[in-house]
């Protein structure tokens, strides 16, 4: 297929350093936005962090999976003519978008209001933990913590046991997820109507929208409970959740109590509750002998018992079993790129497809400030002018 570039035309230059606004830069980047990052000579954080210390050839895989498609440029704030070059470059961008404390942008000179005067047309992206105006500015805007502070945690633990927060980056990347599907929205706006304007996503609504459902019950007077033992959320009917077998892990998830009964060769432990009912009344109760059940047998007969029996089922796979299974394979979410320093690195292709072409890799992680000079060519600075913007 042919390279999509969707946003192609759009410049956005970002001054933004976390995780949530470098997922959903990637993705604009992607679509094929012309992404100026500016970085301070302090680096970005996943260039020196990645979990379980991956690195391939001293770069970090963090840093090679958050850091396609834009182009990298070193300022560095204590120098004038760079903090000059640093608003010059937003003043004429399509979109600027920023994570980090109001004022810290308003002292650089960088604050929505300031660069509207000179920008009128800007959509100003502000991607933050916790919203615009926080109640306690000196909360870190951290995936986990912000788990456990929405009810996401606790809502993920046993009634039995601890809160559990979730083992991957979810608000995040559902937080820059937000991000980007704003801006592109944001940008269609301004085609109608000429207009910028600023857009403000955070940390705390991403979560809360995550858990859609249950916070609907719960703002209506319905309060949910932690779930069950080995259930993956408090207001479904069992068996439900994650349940060992004799040699591993299967999840099972909304069929009718009925089938369940069939495919266990009509086990005398649930006949008690074959009441359609029974299956919110009983949860406790019906969940206890079904995980007996389920230790019974092994995976594999477990598999062709149950989907025999139409019983929505899977097997639970870790990370890497999970890029073996043909089904996953399929979908082609999988890219091979060759990075200048790391060498050849397996990635995650952009999560969309389109019909009429595809995203293509135009730029791999960049190293700090590898287009410095090239970006301020183009914002027409002079050779002798640059110097002096890098020194």
């Amino acid at each position: 297929m042919r390279p999509l570039k969707i946003l192609e035309g759009i410049r956005i230059v970002t001054f933004a350093a976390s995780f949530r606004a470098a997922y959903g830069i990637q993705v604009l980047a992607d679509m094929g936005a012309d992404v100026i990052r500016v970085e301070t000579p302090e680096g970005f954080p996943e260039r020196s962090h990645a979990g379980m210390e991956a690195f391939q050839e001293g770069v970090s895989l963090l840093h090679v999976a958050l850091g396609r498609n834009y182009r990298d440029i070193v300022l560095d704030p204590v120098n004038p003519s760079a903090c000059r070059a640093a608003i010059k470059l937003a003043s004429e961008a399509d979109v600027l978008i920023e994570d980090t404390d109001e004022d810290v942008m308003k002292a650089a000179g960088l604050d929505y209001e300031t660069i509207r005067r000179v920008n009128p047309d800007v959509i100003y992206v502000s991607c933050t933990g916790y919203g615009d105006d926080p109640y306690d500015p000196e909360l870190p805007g951290e995936d986990l913590l912000v788990q456990a502070m929405t009810g996401l945690a606790d809502c993920c633990g046993s009634m039995d046991g601890p809160p559990q927060g979730i083992g991957a980056p979810v608000v995040d990347v559902h937080t820059g997820t937000l991000m980007a599907l704003g801006t592109v929205g944001a940008l269609f706006r301004r085609i109608r109507t000429g207009e910028g304007h600023k857009i403000c996503v955070n940390m705390i609504q991403a979560a809360m929208n995550l858990q859609l459902e249950g916070m609907t019950y719960s703002l209506n007077g319905i309060p949910i409970r932690r779930a069950l033992y080995h259930m993956a959320d408090g207001y479904s009917k069992t068996p439900y959740g994650v349940f060992r077998t004799k040699d591993g892990y299967i999840a099972l998830s909304i069929s009718p109590i009925a089938d369940y009964y069939e495919a266990t060769d009509h086990d005398p432990r649930l006949y008690p509750y074959l009441d359609p009912h029974a299956a919110w009344a009983y949860r406790r109760e019906i969940q206890e002998a079904f995980t007996e059940i389920m230790k019974e047998r092994a995976t594999e007969e477990w598999t062709t018992q149950l989907r025999r029996h139409g019983i929505w089922m899977q097997v639970v796979n870790s990370e890497t079993e999970c890029l073996k299974n043909p089904i996953i394979q399929a979908v082609h979410a999988v890219t091979e790129a060759d990075h200048p320093r790391a060498g050849k690195v397996q990635l995650l292709k952009h999560p969309v497809n389109y019909g009429c072409g595809e995203m293509e890799i135009r730029y791999l992680a960049p190293e700090a400030g590898e287009h410095s000079e090239e970006i301020l060519h183009e914002a027409g600075y002079t050779e002798e002018e640059i110097k002096t913007i890098l020194d």
